[in-house]
């Protein structure tokens, strides 16, 4: 064998596992992405189903398996999980967002929101997406559009289309395991005290120019701005040890 063939063939043995390991993020990633939408949807589910129940009893066990680590159909890390409420038509706006828990929230929605008599699911998400896996794979952020197809119990203006954030926890041990950890409406941030326990200085928070704690987010990457640097690193390598490897064999 040639030297350059040679040289080709170390460049691509010690190279290799830096391809193997874009490989496995972006796979990881794409776990991250598909089990993360699923569990908004899952979400949205849970919603139109608890909106038809008549027993308060029916009811109750929903609320419960929503949050319960014992139950099948957990959707929250917990009952103390903080949702910005966007129930009252009128006040379904960031600024004036009451925070409730899961069961808070859960139970106002079924005794206040009144679905139409149509063939329309009471609720619809739209445009789910993922938007952020944070760089420890420990949260992740997804967003998306929610509509109301009813009315308030006691209001007369109709729900408008409003844009929503979940913040996901994320844990792997046998097998993925994703839960809400917090929705807010789209255009705010998640104050600290929403949000699960700290996780690795992802988060820290710091003072802005009125004084009021906002949440800095540290080391905060995009999924698709990791996986093209790993690919265009990698593919750098490529490109060199081959062109090095015709140059030689011009020789």
């Amino acid at each position: 064998m040639s030297y350059s063939f040679n040289l080709l063939i170390i460049l691509l043995f010690i190279f290799m596992p830096s391809l193997n390991f874009a490989q496995e993020n972006e796979l990881e990633d794409k776990i991250i992405e598909d089990e993360a939408i699923k569990l908004i949807v899952e979400y949205e589910s849970m919603l139109n189903q608890i909106i038809y129940v008549s027993s308060d009893l029916e009811k109750k066990m929903i609320i419960k398996n929503s949050y319960s680590n014992e139950s099948g159909n957990q959707i929250f890390e917990n009952k103390n999980v903080i949702i910005e409420s966007d129930l009252d038509p009128q006040n379904a706006k960031s600024n004036l967002a009451i925070d409730l828990d899961v069961p808070t929230y859960l139970n106002k929605y079924w005794l206040l929101f009144q679905r139409e008599n149509n063939s329309i699911a009471p609720v619809e998400f739209n445009n789910i997406h993922l938007d952020t896996i944070y760089k420890n794979k420990k949260l992740a952020e997804v967003s998306y559009d929610c509509l109301f197809h009813g009315k308030h119990i006691n209001r007369d203006s109709q729900y408008e289309k409003c844009a929503r954030t979940a913040i996901i926890k994320i844990e792997k041990a046998d097998r993925w395991k994703l839960l809400i950890s917090g929705i807010s409406f789209r255009d705010t941030t998640l104050l600290y005290n929403k949000l699960p326990a700290k996780v690795d200085d992802e988060f820290i928070l710091f003072q802005d120019s009125i004084g009021n704690s906002t949440e800095a987010e540290l080391n905060k990457s995009s999924k698709y701005n990791q996986k093209e640097k790993d690919i265009s690193v990698v593919t750098g390598i490529l490109i060199a040890a081959l062109t090095i490897f015709l140059l030689n064999r011009g020789n």
